[in-house]
């Protein structure tokens, strides 16, 4: 007796397996009598299902192997693991762990040669705790108790081969940064409503302002600017509003388009970074000429208390403000920069919109460091399960001996811990070593088509929020940008980098 299934059918879920074959006996006592058509096979009868599959328990290929899910396809007779092991996992023996629905007269396991040959088979009835190479391919081939109806499957172990939790830089050649004349002197690249900008200095002195109108495909629109004064074109920031800068003589400019600009405040030694979406942080000497924190909110200058000798008055990260449920403010941070009294910062300052203070004393000692926020990953209860995390990275910079730095520095805690990310996570030999890169992170919609997914696509699980039309899943994927910096002779770098962790280009499991 067999069982009509349409050949569009298909398993992508673990809880879609025990209801199929509820549905299998349903159909097997009403459509004995169906006929084949032309998009119908006659796929099979539980005399030939195979149940469940998973592999035995091994801590020496990996912890938690026999946890692994497996999906069963009857349809197309494939059983596979759609999240893929770990890159680097041992395969080459694996004890398959089988059950069936029904009494077998027959099942081998086959295990094959590229040319498919046949390097050995297991009678499985018989034997179920030899090992196979998962490297090779593997069927299983199947008969019924009374031989009638026999069916072979092809058996997957997949495995990443790549690690999904190392940053791809996908763009190493690197693209050009836009400018309106070869060779600018300076540049400075902001974020501004998800939207990068870059203030450049051109080669004859004057001014031009990049829009990118697809920074994925590193797409800007170029127009040159002019500024009634000379800026400080390093202290170019941008808040959820506004977009700042400093004159020559410290006057703070305002500007809603970076076109058009209005001096707000006289006096500034600095810009510190931006607290919450509209507060400016500097600095500026008071009455008796000592430098003070500063900040420019609603109209109104607002000049607190001096800073301490061990405060950064130029060269620091920039400023990202975060909140939580365990603070009843919104907290800002930044790391490195050069002191007051001259020293090289090893310190993460923090602000909490009425006082500073050091959130950690063991920061990367770096003037001029990128700090930017990503997602990563880690192992959670076994190898094969992971959570993700919020993480901050500090990229480039130069280090107190002058050299300039080329490891990746990780906070999953908001900056309070620091330390240095894995090597796969670091910047890859043919990436240029610069300081004052500026980096920011742009999602990109990405899609794949579902009914292909499980044949060409190898998923992960991420926190990637998706949505799906038809066979069509859509989600957002975060891509790091590395834009501008400097190299060791102080030259400007031209050129913008695209890194993505290689998980959040995975298809999301559904």
């Amino acid at each position: 007796m067999s069982v009509i299934v349409k050949k569009t059918f298909n398993i992508r879920h673990s809880l879609i397996f025990p209801a199929l074959l509820v549905l299998l006996g349903i159909a097997a006592s009403c459509n004995s009598e169906s006929k084949k058509t032309d998009d119908e096979v006659a796929v099979t009868s539980s005399t030939v299902a195979v149940n469940s599959f998973h592999l035995k328990a091994d801590s020496k290929v990996l912890k938690g192997l026999d946890s692994i899910f497996f999906s069963v396809d009857l349809n197309n007779a494939v059983i596979f693991n759609a999240d893929s092991l770990p890159k680097g996992t041992n395969i080459s023996k694996i004890v398959p762990v089988i059950t069936f629905a029904s009494s077998m007269s027959k099942a081998d396991l086959i295990e094959l040669s590229e040319t498919g040959d046949t390097i050995k088979k297991i009678n499985y009835l018989q034997t179920t705790t030899d090992s196979i190479n998962f490297n090779h391919p593997v069927r299983l081939k199947v008969s019924s108790f009374d031989k009638t109806n026999t069916l072979e499957y092809s058996l997957k172990v997949n495995v990443h081969k790549m690690n999904p939790d190392s940053i791809g830089w996908d763009n190493l050649q690197a693209a050009s940064l836009p400018s309106r004349l070869d060779n600018p002197l300076r540049r400075k690249n902001v974020l501004f409503n998800n939207v990068p900008f870059s203030l450049i200095e051109e080669s004859d002195n004057t001014f031009s302002l990049a829009e990118a109108s697809d920074i994925y495909k590193n797409e800007w629109n170029v127009n040159p600017v002019s500024l009634p004064f000379s800026p400080v074109v390093e202290s170019f920031t941008a808040s959820s509003s506004a977009f700042y800068i400093l004159s020559a003589d410290g006057a703070l400019y305002s500007s809603p388009d970076a076109s058009a600009w209005s001096a707000i405040a006289a006096g500034w030694e600095g810009i510190t970074g931006i607290y919450g979406s509209d507060t400016v942080v500097g600095l500026k000497r008071n009455d008796d000429g000592d430098l003070c924190h500063v900040y420019f909110a609603d109209g109104t200058e607002t000049v607190a208390n001096p800073i301490p000798g061990n405060f950064p008055v130029k060269a620091n990260s920039p400023m990202v403000t975060i909140s939580n449920q365990w603070a009843e403010l919104p907290t800002a941070f930044f790391n490195g920069g050069i002191c007051q009294n001259g020293n090289l910062s090893s310190a993460t300052w923090a602000f909490d919109g009425n006082s500073w203070s050091v959130l950690s004393e063991k920061t990367p000692a770096l003037e001029s460091p990128a700090l930017v926020k990503y997602v990563m990953y880690r192992n959670a209860t076994s190898a094969t399960k992971i959570k993700d995390f919020d993480a901050w990275l500090i990229i480039g910079g130069t280090l107190a001996d002058g050299e300039l730095n080329r490891n990746i520095y990780l906070s999953f805690d908001n900056g309070v811990t620091w330390l240095k990310a894995p090597e796969a996570m670091n910047l890859p030999e043919s990436f240029p070593t610069l300081t004052a890169m500026n980096a920011f992170v742009v999602n990109r919609r990405l899609d794949a088509d579902l009914a292909q997914g499980w044949s060409e696509i190898l998923t992960s699980r991420t926190r990637a929020s998706y949505e799906i039309d038809g066979t069509e899943i859509f989600w957002d994927c975060p891509y790091i940008y590395l834009a501008g910096g400097y190299f060791s002779d102080g030259s400007l770098s031209h050129n913008i980098w695209r890194g993505v962790l290689m998980r959040l280009n995975f298809t999301p499991l559904i």
